[in-house]
């Protein structure tokens, strides 16, 4: 019985049923939570998924819009890409936490689950986690849509306002300023019980 327990709990098929039940009682927009199941998937509009399905045929439309340098799939455009490894970084220096990234969706959704915290701070990490990947996806298809520049600093203030917008919204006792939230994230999420 151990043995098939501690087989399941490695098995990849465990982890992403838990990813598909979570991303549906997250405290996130229903729509973020489609792009979540659908990234979990590998069903999101990437350059390279398009590729494949053979709506993008232009031989260098399958690098990533933000570095250029490599294939733009789920992996790359939102946690390898240098734009995107640089936005985890500065999210987690503002939160005030050091976490290794990893390249795929549901391993680093998985990091975000802080059992030692309880369960209000683990919901309250992946919904600061979606915020961050619904951003630079909206990023990306506002530099594609409207024509705008890679704006760091853009990227980096939507992140922190749909963290505070979402949380304020869904979360009963959340009656932290904006400003609070984004001088002291961490003391917010500190002092939250859900």
């Amino acid at each position: 019985m151990k043995d098939t327990y501690c087989l399941l709990m490695r098995s990849s098929i465990f982890v992403d049923n838990i990813f598909y039940r979570s991303c549906w009682k997250l405290l996130i927009p229903h729509n973020v939570a489609v792009f979540m199941w659908k990234l979990a998937k590998n069903k999101v509009a990437t350059r390279s998924n398009l590729k494949h399905r053979n709506i993008n045929k232009a031989e260098l439309d399958h690098l990533c819009l933000m570095c250029h340098l490599e294939e733009e799939d789920n992996n790359h455009l939102l946690f390898a890409c240098s734009f995107s490894q640089k936005i985890w970084q500065n999210c987690y220096n503002w939160i005030g936490v050091q976490l290794a990234q990893h390249c795929e969706p549901i391993q680093y959704f998985h990091m975000h689950t802080c059992y030692w915290l309880g369960k209000s701070k683990t919901i309250i990490w992946r919904v600061m986690w979606c915020a961050m990947v619904w951003s630079i996806w909206c990023h990306k298809n506002k530099i594609i849509f409207e024509g705008v520049e890679l704006d760091f600093d853009d990227t980096m203030e939507h992140i922190r306002l749909r963290e505070w917008s979402w949380l304020a919204t869904k979360v009963n006792n959340f009656s932290y300023s904006f400003y609070e939230w984004y001088m002291n994230p961490a003391y917010c999420i500190k002092l939250l019980m859900l």
